[in-house]
C-alpha cells in the first residue's frame, strides 16, 4: 500500500513538473460555424504555454464526423471537431476516441412565415424538417406538449422531410411554411424579412475528440483554455479580448464565425456538460442512428 501511495505522489509531482512545459498540440477541423470558433483558440492557449496548430478544411475535402476519425486513427492530429452521431458510430466499431470537450449550438431556430409566431400559430402548416435529427425531436416534443399530433391520421402539422440546405428555398417558393435554421442562415433570414423566429433551441452534437494517444498535459491545457474561451465569447465584458483573439486568427489566415453580442438570444456557443451528451447519445440511438446494442466504451465520456 505505502509503495502504491508513494508511486502515486512521484506521478503527481511529475504532472506538476512537466504542466508548465511548452505544448504543441495540432487540431482539424471545417471552416463552417460553429467550428470556427476553435480559431480562437491560438491566442487563448498562449497564456497555457501551448501552441494550438489549427488546420481548417472545406466541407467538400474533410468531412466533419468521419473525416475526424479518419485523421486521428492515423496519428495525424491530435484533436479533431466534428459531431456526436458520427462518433458514436466510429466508437461502436472499436475505434479509439473519446470525448475531449465540445459545445452546444444555441443558434439553431424554428423560422416560419411573418405571422406565424408560436407553436399553436403553425396548426396546419409544412414544417420542413430532417427525418431523426434533434430537431425533430424538439419539434415534436413542443406540439405533444400542447397536444398536438405529427402523426397518424389528420395530423395538426405535416413534416416534410428534406435537406437541410433545400429548407430555405422551399421556404422561400412557399413549399413550407416553417423549417429548421441554423446560424447564422436563421439570422439572415430574419433580417431580410422574409422570416420570424418562433423558438429558438440548442442543440447537442458538436463535440472534439482526441484519442488515447494524445498528451494528458496538452490535453489538459488545451480543455482548460477552451474553457475561458467559450466563457469570454460569451462574456459582453471580455468583447476587448475577444476581438484581439479574432484578430489572431485573421492573421493566421483562419476563418472565424462569431455571434452577435448584442443579441443573446443568438448565442452560439456553450460548453456542454456529460449528462448533455449522453443525452444527446440516448436520442441518438433511440431514432435508430446508431445500433441499439451500442455500449458507450468507458474512455468515451470525460469530465468537460
Amino acid at each position: 500500500m505505502k509503495r502504491i501511495f508513494m508511486a502515486l505522489i512521484a506521478a503527481a509531482i511529475s504532472f506538476s513538473l512537466h504542466a508548465d512545459e511548452n505544448k504543441t498540440i495540432k487540431i482539424i477541423s471545417g471552416e463552417t460555424d460553429p467550428f470556427t470558433i476553435l480559431a480562437l483558440a491560438p491566442h487563448f492557449c498562449k497564456r497555457e504555454n501551448l501552441n494550438v496548430e489549427l488546420t481548417q478544411k472545406p466541407s467538400s475535402v474533410f468531412k466533419i464526423g468521419s473525416g475526424a476519425i479518419i485523421v486521428l486513427e492515423r496519428g495525424d492530429y491530435d484533436m479533431a471537431a466534428g459531431f456526436l452521431n458520427v462518433s458514436l458510430l466510429a466508437a461502436a466499431k472499436g475505434a479509439d476516441i473519446k470525448i475531449a470537450t465540445g459545445v452546444a449550438s444555441g443558434g439553431t431556430a424554428i423560422i416560419a412565415k411573418p405571422g406565424l409566431t408560436s407553436y399553436e400559430s403553425l396548426k396546419g402548416k409544412k414544417i420542413g424538417i430532417s427525418k431523426n435529427s434533434t430537431g425533430e425531436l424538439i419539434l415534436t416534443e413542443e406540439f405533444e406538449n400542447r397536444g398536438m399530433r405529427v402523426t397518424g391520421d389528420n395530423p395538426d402539422v405535416t413534416y416534410v422531410n428534406m435537406q437541410t440546405d433545400v429548407m430555405p428555398i422551399a421556404f422561400m417558393k412557399g413549399s413550407i411554411d416553417a423549417y429548421m435554421a441554423s446560424y447564422p442562415f436563421s439570422r439572415n433570414m430574419v433580417d431580410s424579412g422574409a422570416g420570424v423566429v418562433v423558438d429558438n433551441y440548442s442543440q447537442i452534437s458538436r463535440m472534439i475528440f482526441s484519442t488515447s494517444k494524445i498528451d494528458p498535459i496538452a490535453e489538459a491545457k488545451f480543455n482548460k483554455c477552451f474553457k475561458d474561451m467559450i466563457m469570454a465569447v460569451n462574456n459582453p465584458k471580455r468583447k476587448t479580448e475577444v476581438e484581439l483573439a479574432k484578430k489572431h486568427a485573421e492573421s493566421l489566415g483562419l476563418k472565424i464565425v462569431l455571434p452577435p453580442s448584442d443579441d443573446l438570444s443568438w448565442k452560439a456557443n456553450y460548453l456542454v456538460s456529460e449528462k448533455e451528451i449522453k443525452k444527446g447519445a440516448k436520442h441518438l440511438i433511440e431514432t435508430k442512428q446508431v445500433p441499439e446494442t451500442f455500449v458507450v466504451p468507458q474512455n468515451f465520456y470525460k469530465p468537460l
